[in-house]
């Protein structure tokens, strides 16, 4: 609907972090599932990951390579449709922030960031 003439790539570098044994679970029941767990991932937002899950950091090395192609070999203006924790490891990266603070970027549902080189 929105690029119909245009040229589409889907990319498994795109995927939302993988939360591994906490995929599928709310925050409420990992808080209290996992409370130890959880506060470990709040003070390592970065590096932390779950048991068969991946890190931000792990996010940001398939992301940011991806993401670099892109806007480096592609045409003037290209579109991006992805998830809030892989808009964030994008802006993190874009704005020179460490991966530490990804959460103070608000990322709202069907938000849209126009970035310019």
């Amino acid at each position: 609907m929105i690029a119909t003439d245009q040229k589409m790539i889907t990319s498994p570098a795109l995927n939302e972090i993988n939360m591994g044994s906490w995929d599928g679970e709310t925050f409420d029941q990992i808080k209290t599932d996992h409370a130890i767990e959880f506060k470990k991932r709040g003070d390592r937002i970065d590096t932390f990951k779950t048991l068969n899950g991946e890190s931000f950091y792990d996010v940001s090395c398939r992301v940011i390579p991806f993401f670099d192609q892109c806007i480096n070999g592609m045409g003037k203006k290209i579109l991006i449709i992805t998830h809030a924790g892989v808009i964030r490891v994008i802006l993190c990266h874009v704005l020179n922030l460490k991966l530490k603070q990804l959460f103070q970027i608000k990322v709202s549902y069907g938000q849209l960031f126009v970035l310019q080189k």
